[in-house]
C-alpha cells in the first residue's frame, strides 16, 4: 500500500524544536524496516540536500504546492489577520486534502504526520471507507467527536469529488475554521467518516500498547522533551535489572518503551557523534 506525508521546506528551515527532519527519518526508517509500505514524500519546496536524502532512502518525492494556495493566503488575510504564520503550517498540513491530484492509480492510500513511526505493518488494505478512516484524538474511542487526521486511510476518489467544494468551504469560512485539516475535515464531513482502531494512531500518552501498530508523537515531539523520554529509557533499565525476566513486572512492555526511546535517540545521537548503549 503507498503511504504518504508532507512537508514544506519552510517548516523545515524553520524547525529548531519540533526536530521534524529527524521525525521523518524515524517514519521513513521504522516502515522500511517494519512494513511492506511503499513511501512517497509530498514536498512543496526546491530540491534539496533532505529530498536527495529522502529519495536515497527509497522514498518518492513529489513536489507540489496547494493548488489553492493564493486561495487560502488572501483568505487568511481578510479573515484572520491575526495569524501572520497560518501559511506556514496550512502549506503542509493541507497537502493530504490534494493526494486525488497526485495519485491516480490506487484508490486508497494510508496518510500519517511526519512524526510517526511503524511498529509493524499496518495491513490496512482491509479498510475501504466510504470517504475517509481515522481514529480519535485524546480518546481512544472518541473517533468522531475528537477525531485526530494524523492516521488516515483515504478514499481519494471520494475526496477528489469534495475538493472543490471543500475549498470554497474552507476560503468563505476560514474565520470559523479554528485550526487547520483537521478542523475543516470535522465541519466539512461532520462525523460521517469510519472509525479506525486506536493501534493505528497510537498516542505515548495513553502508556505502552503491546498491539500498536503505529506510534503517532501527538501534542508533544521527542525532541522537545529529551528529558521525559531519556528519563523513560534509564528507569526502563534499572527495572530491566531489578526484575529480570523472572520478576513480576511484565517485560515486553519495557522492553518496548526501551526500544522506542533507543530508536529515537539513535537518530539524534548519530547527528551529534554520541554513542546510545542498550
Amino acid at each position: 500500500m503507498k503511504w504518504f506525508f508532507a512537508i514544506t521546506e519552510q517548516t523545515l528551515s524553520n524547525d529548531p524544536d519540533h526536530g521534524f527532519i529527524d521525525c521523518i527519518r524515524v517514519a521513513v526508517q521504522s516502515a522500511k524496516e517494519n512494513t511492506t509500505l511503499i513511501p512517497h514524500m509530498v514536498f512543496d519546496g526546491q530540491e534539496c540536500e533532505f529530498t536527495r536524502e529522502m529519495r536515497e532512502a527509497g522514498v518518492k518525492v513529489i513536489f507540489h504546492r496547494l493548488h489553492f494556495y493564493d486561495r487560502l493566503l488572501e483568505a487568511q488575510k481578510k479573515q484572520k489577520p491575526e495569524w501572520p504564520n497560518y501559511m506556514m503550517t496550512a502549506a503542509g498540513a493541507f497537502m493530504r486534502l490534494e493526494l486525488p491530484l497526485l495519485e491516480k492509480e490506487d484508490k486508497f492510500v494510508l496518510y500519517t504526520d511526519c512524526d510517526v513511526m511503524f511498529l509493524r505493518d499496518p495491513c490496512v488494505e482491509f479498510c475501504r471507507p466510504e470517504i475517509f478512516a481515522a481514529c480519535g484524538q485524546f480518546n481512544q474511542q472518541d473517533y468522531y467527536v475528537d477525531m485526530n487526521s494524523g492516521v488516515m486511510v483515504i478514499n481519494l476518489e471520494r475526496m477528489g469529488n469534495d475538493l472543490p467544494a471543500m475549498v470554497d468551504f474552507l476560503c468563505d469560512n476560514l474565520y470559523h475554521v479554528s485550526g487547520y485539516d483537521q478542523e475543516l475535515l470535522r465541519i466539512f464531513y461532520n462525523a460521517n467518516w469510519s472509525p479506525l482502531s486506536a493501534r493505528f494512531n497510537w498516542k505515548p500518552y495513553w502508556g505502552v500498547n503491546d498491539d500498536a501498530t503505529i506510534v503517532h508523537f501527538h501534542a508533544g515531539k521527542p525532541q522537545q522533551h529529551a528529558t521525559y523520554w531519556m528519563t523513560i529509557l534509564i528507569v526502563s533499565m534499572i527495572l530491566f535489572s531489578i526484575h529480570g525476566v523472572t520478576g513480576s513486572l511484565k517485560i515486553r512492555p519495557v522492553m518496548h518503551i526501551m526500544s522506542l526511546c533507543g530508536k529515537i535517540f539513535c537518530v539524534k545521537a548519530s547527528q551529534q557523534r554520541l554513542r546510545l548503549i542498550l
